[in-house]
């Protein structure tokens, strides 16, 4: 595998594990700061809304320039958005959640084209997803020990507003180290006159993204996985422990997935099976938040990975701006979700929510594989 596998797993590692100290407690500091299950909905949505243009013009901007550049912006904002969680508990409103969660995604977008483009150019077609799944392996393996070390600082000093506040700060250190690896990371050599000129991207990746929304729309937050475990009287405890045993199956089927998708010959199939996925996770949080949480780290293993590697095999010159677009219609479909599940779990219930918004998964798993068995043609089959 090249360098910068490596390189960008590494700053992934240290990213998620800030981040996986700190996104647990935020629905549950919400509901400290008075934040309702419709203002959840549009702190998550609202923070998605704000980034999702700026996939698109990064990733353009990454292929007509340099990409590395915009990488380290991308996670040198992400780091400083943390620290905006502490004025949050100091002045007593949820705002600076909302602004700080926002900046979060916008480092997010600002980088993910880039990076992403950079990993698929770093191997060969046919060890795409391997790459992909060692990437977020890593990724998932540092939200596996922030989360870890959470349920550990709950179980030392008890979960506490005034542990929420220490554990935030704490996460700062993290996620500034993970902008140190990006320094030696090699960008491959590409012709920029070219891509500047050059629009190759094809009207099957238009559809292709725009199906993906459609499929994606009942992908809301974890949050509202960690607000089911609020609803069923489970301690901070429990909850960081429902955290820890989601990242755990999400570390741990990263490389076998990468695999599976890498040795499939049709790979659309894989999709429909991860949006089947995504609806055993719903139904099941609704009965159970351990079972539920577990299912959807395996639905994030699955989606990750597969819905990246997807997008390589379309060979476009302007590689950054194709993932742009991509991010661009997850973003857009997290944000339809988490406003409709948001609403759903305000003005009927949080439990029959998730059981419609399963219900709907179903049938867009449905969807995909009646989508995939009419493009024969395309270069994804």
């Amino acid at each position: 595998m090249n360098k910068n596998i490596w390189l960008f797993s590494l700053t992934s590692f240290l990213t998620d594990a800030s981040s996986e100290i700190i996104f647990p407690i935020l629905p549950l500091l919400l509901t400290i700061l008075g934040a309702s299950t419709l203002d959840i909905g549009l702190v998550e949505g609202l923070s998605e809304f704000l980034s999702n243009f700026l996939r698109i013009f990064s990733g353009d901007l990454a292929d007509k320039l340099k990409a590395k550049p915009l990488i380290i912006g991308g996670y040198l904002t992400s780091a400083i958005s943390k620290s905006l969680y502490i004025s949050s508990i100091v002045l007593n409103t949820w705002f600076f959640v909302l602004l700080g969660r926002s900046l979060d995604r916008v480092g997010k977008a600002v980088r993910s084209p880039g990076r992403d483009a950079i990993l698929s150019l770093s191997v060969k077609k046919e060890k795409t997803g391997l790459a992909f799944g060692i990437h977020r392996t890593a990724d998932t393996f540092g939200a596996l020990v922030g989360s870890l070390f959470v349920l550990w600082f709950f179980y030392k000093f008890g979960s506490t507003e005034s542990s929420i506040k220490h554990l935030i700060i704490i996460a700062l250190v993290p996620a500034f180290l993970a902008i140190l690896p990006l320094f030696f990371v090699f960008e491959p050599q590409r012709d920029l006159k070219l891509a500047k000129k050059e629009d190759a991207i094809s009207k099957d990746f238009y559809v292709f993204s725009f199906v993906i929304f459609l499929c994606l729309s009942t992908n809301f937050s974890y949050a509202f996985y960690i607000l089911i475990g609020k609803a069923s009287n489970l301690s901070f405890f429990d909850i960081s422990l429902g955290y820890v045993l989601f990242n755990l199956i999400y570390t741990l089927f990263g490389i076998p997935v990468g695999k599976l998708y890498d040795s499939v010959k049709n790979k659309h199939v894989l999709f429909s099976i991860t949006l089947l996925i995504l609806s055993i996770a719903q139904f099941s949080a609704s009965i159970n938040f351990y079972i539920g949480f577990l299912m959807f780290g395996l639905f994030n293993a699955f989606y990750d990975v597969i819905g990246r590697s997807l997008v390589s095999l379309y060979g476009v010159k302007k590689r950054s701006k194709a993932y742009g677009i991509y991010g661009f219609s997850v973003a857009n479909a997290t944000l339809f979700a988490n406003l409709t599940i948001g609403i759903l779990s305000h003005f009927i219930n949080l439990y029959l929510a998730f059981k419609i918004e399963s219900v709907l998964s179903v049938l867009l798993a449905i969807g995909w594989y009646l989508y995939q068995a009419n493009h024969k043609q395309s270069p994804l089959v």
